[in-house]
């Protein structure tokens, strides 16, 4: 494949350092209290258990412990687990109102292309690589339609009369042809 080609393919990019970083790091302290919160929740559930079996004046042999430690446990691991949905919940919203951000002003951006309005939009900060790029795009077809519209204007209003004069003519008229790769 031609290395010109290859150098404007389109890469498709599943990861935003900028956003998915502090989502990360927000997300690993979370787990980090949970965890924590965890341990110590069951520590003294089954503590409690524990000393209630110990200290037991009367001894009964169908107490069963292990109900007791697994009811707890399942306690603990629900709630770990009821707030890790949230969290993921939280993170996925967080994620689709910044990608949505971002298709919202490409697409003003594009929108104006369409109607051939080059003009700059400072409006739009560049806080991702594609706006970069369609404002990178935007810029380079504002030079080019610039350079256009010079030849257009430099244009005679009618068709000349010697042959020389034409060929110049149709010199400056091959100018304004898309460039054919």
């Amino acid at each position: 494949m031609n290395s010109a080609i290859k150098q404007h393919r389109r890469h498709i990019h599943y990861v935003d350092h900028t956003l998915q970083k502090w989502l990360l790091l927000a997300l690993v302290v979370m787990e980090a209290i949970l965890v924590s919160l965890a341990i110590w929740a069951l520590y003294k559930a089954l503590g409690t258990i524990i000393d209630e079996e110990m200290y037991r004046i009367h001894y009964s042999a169908n107490t069963r412990l292990l109900p007791l430690l697994i009811k707890e446990g399942s306690v603990v691991l629900g709630w770990m687990l009821l707030v890790n949905l949230l969290a993921l919940f939280i993170a996925d919203r967080i994620w689709a109102i910044f990608v949505h951000g971002i298709l919202k002003k490409l697409a003003r951006l594009m929108l104006a292309s369409q109607n051939l309005d080059f003009t700059n939009h400072d409006s739009i900060r560049s806080n991702h690589t594609v706006l970069e790029q369609a404002l990178m795009w935007r810029s380079t077809e504002a030079m080019r339609l610039k350079k256009r519209r010079g030849i257009i204007l430099s244009l005679p209003r009618a068709l000349p009369a010697s042959a020389e004069a034409r060929a110049e003519l149709a010199a400056e008229l091959e100018q304004l042809q898309p460039s054919r790769q």
